[in-house]
């Protein structure tokens, strides 16, 4: 049977590796609509990347606390130049943009209508039903 390495650098490469992957789940989980690639290619000025950043920030919590607090997530945003950058950029423009039909729109006011009394749900599926037996 071989023996088992509990040796103290073992043990630091064990914590940093998942220091690492639960600052890399957390950068990713929360800029989910920027891709990976450019998460993990992205340095500040002092050549510290979003994950070392994220990884530092977790170290410092303490153990009480279960989030990663609002304010730091801003700040990081605002240090990597993170605004404004999404998937979504790299869509193309639809060919021709498709229309409402007047039904589905008065429905949808209907039934999103910010009067209670006149907010009607039901007609949402009353109309879809009418749909589908048009087709």
């Amino acid at each position: 049977m071989p023996l088992r390495d509990d040796s103290p650098s073992r043990q630091k490469k064990l914590s940093r590796r998942d220091s690492n992957d639960a600052a890399d789940r957390a950068l990713k989980g929360k800029h989910c609509h920027i891709s990976a690639e450019r998460l993990d290619a992205i340095v500040d000025k002092n050549g510290v990347s979003l994950v070392e950043a994220v990884r530092g920030e977790l170290k410092k919590m303490k153990s009480t606390e279960q989030y990663v607090k609002t304010a730091f997530w801003i700040q990081l945003q605002q240090r990597y130049d993170l605004e404004g950058v999404t998937v979504f950029d790299g869509l193309e423009e639809p060919d021709q943009a498709e229309t409402v039909s007047k039904e589905l729109w008065d429905c949808l006011q209907q039934a999103r209508c910010s009067n209670p009394i006149h907010q009607d749900a039901d007609v949402l599926p009353t109309f879809f039903e009418i749909c589908r037996g048009l087709q």
